[in-house]
């Protein structure tokens, strides 16, 4: 049984009780030049549950501490987003919307810390948070280096830490959203919107959270997918793919099938369906919806919701067939997402998606990875034999 809100809180608060009293009795109140790796206390999942407790770690790539700025990551505390509402909203923006979406440029945070015996405390509350999303970002970065990135392929990226978000209407209308977390693809940058009404664990603190949003950054550079000429159904089923892999990169980096449900109430509809573990069926009805994509329901076919199969689907995989090889098939996967998107076009689906991965697998392994994407996926069972069709 998971612990309730209120143990939650009770361990949070033991937590920074017990790093009070090492500061106070124990700290030298005075600066440290950086000059290496950083030994830090942040926030760290502990799984098998969704709490989160404080953990001494090893951060390598930070250049600047007090302004949070590395080689993967530089943070932007506040600053104003706008969101076009006919925009691109899960792939990025159109070039044309560029200089419309950041109103405002966040400015440079101030890392405040105290320093003991090799290791950096965070003073205070958002100097813990942020520190913890620089870590995540970094843990992501370096599960993927050992799945063949190179370390000078990607970019750092910017992650703007409670900025102001409101969504354009047009004619003057306009919305604040709080609680989201978003990647823009067009300007390679991490989005964590004001809190909404939560008492859990921060969303930037949130380890699979970052790694769900850092992994867009990475299969956008690795795929480089042509979004022009990516859209309605293709559009569709390519960025539910793309959402199910980010969800189960969450899953490898933080240990958590249910990252989502250390942030978010248990009521809330995406701690339910985007738990991997959880029994998923991609049935006739769905598939029907989607064959017919002009006329679609938007709550069913939205793009988390059906990349939530899709992640089941490799959640199962990792647990039954290929344990801790997965996440290096998926990383292959997107390396050849834009040839087979480019080759197959509007015949891009599931079945291709799935039939290409069966195919890369070991020969003793197809068979049994083809029974589970034919139960995940029974609306296209007589069409998945792990065989790639030209």
């Amino acid at each position: 049984m998971l612990p309730s809100k209120k143990m939650e809180k009770i361990n949070l608060l033991k937590g920074f009780y017990l790093l009070f009293l090492l500061l106070f009795f124990g700290c030298n109140f005075y600066e440290h030049p950086l000059d290496g790796p950083v030994r830090a206390m942040v926030l760290v999942p502990q799984p098998p549950g969704k709490q989160y407790a404080l953990k001494e770690v090893q951060i390598d790539t930070l250049k600047d501490l007090h302004g949070l700025h590395g080689s993967v990551a530089t943070l932007k505390g506040g600053g104003a987003i706008t969101i076009p509402a006919q925009g691109e909203v899960y792939y990025g923006f159109r070039e044309k919307l560029r200089a419309q979406i950041v109103q405002q440029e966040g400015n440079t945070p101030y890392f405040s810390y105290l320093y003991n015996q090799g290791r950096y405390f965070p003073e205070n509350f958002h100097s813990l948070v942020m520190l913890t999303a620089y870590y995540n970002v970094e843990r992501t970065y370096n599960y993927f280096l050992s799945l063949g990135l190179k370390i000078n392929q990607m970019e750092p990226v910017s992650l703007f830490y409670y900025p102001q978000v409101k969504i354009d209407y047009g004619n003057s209308e306009s919305k604040i959203i709080e609680g989201h977390a978003f990647f823009i693809r067009l300007l390679n940058i991490m989005v964590f919107t004001l809190p909404g009404k939560l008492d859990l664990v921060p969303l930037p603190a949130n380890q699979g959270v970052i790694a769900h949003e850092y992994a867009h950054a990475v299969f956008s550079a690795i795929s480089d997918l042509p979004l022009s000429q990516i859209e309605g159904r293709l559009e569709l089923i390519t960025t539910a793919i793309e959402e199910g892999s980010a969800d189960f990169i969450a899953f490898k980096v933080s240990g958590q099938p249910y990252f989502f449900s250390s942030s978010f109430p248990a009521d809330f509809s995406q701690v339910v369906y985007r738990n991997l573990s959880l029994p998923k069926r991609y049935d006739a009805d769905l598939h029907r919806q989607i064959e017919e994509y002009g006329n679609h329901q938007p709550g069913r076919l939205e793009p988390h919701y059906l990349g939530s199969i899709w992640a089941h689907a490799l959640f199962r995989l990792e647990s039954e067939v290929i344990p801790g090889l997965t996440g290096q098939f998926l990383y292959n996967f997107f390396k050849k997402f834009k040839s087979l998107i480019t080759t197959h076009a509007s015949q891009f689906d599931f079945t291709l998606a799935a039939n290409y991965f069966i195919s890369q697998l070991p020969d003793q392994k197809r068979e049994k990875a083809s029974q589970i994407f034919k139960q995940v996926y029974p609306a296209l069972a007589g069409k998945i034999d792990g065989l790639l069709k030209k």
